[in-house]
């Protein structure tokens, strides 16, 4: 779902017509929620990536990403970093 985000976000700032919908963030936001039941092992990296992650998925309305490119930019920047953590740079 994050990798998910970064590649709209990318999508909606350099191809005409692409859309950035409400469902990117929830589902975001969904997973994040979930994350604490999925982490069986209590490992501490994913509860970290999960909190970082809902402080993404929770901290903008979609409005504010659609009419502010530095955002859009700094939140793309932010989630990267975060998968980076799990060297999951691919998007």
């Amino acid at each position: 779902a994050a990798r998910h985000l970064v590649t709209k976000i990318k999508d909606y700032d350099s191809k005409d017509g692409a859309k950035l919908y409400e469902s990117v963030i929830d589902n975001l936001n969904d997973i994040c929620e979930l994350a604490g039941d999925f982490n069986l092992s209590d490992d501490p990296i994913i509860a970290r990536i999960s909190k970082e992650l809902k402080q993404v998925a929770s901290g903008y309305s979609i409005e504010t990403l659609r009419s502010n490119k530095p955002l859009r930019s700094e939140v793309v920047q932010r989630t990267s970093q975060i998968l980076g953590v799990l060297n999951y740079k691919k998007s």
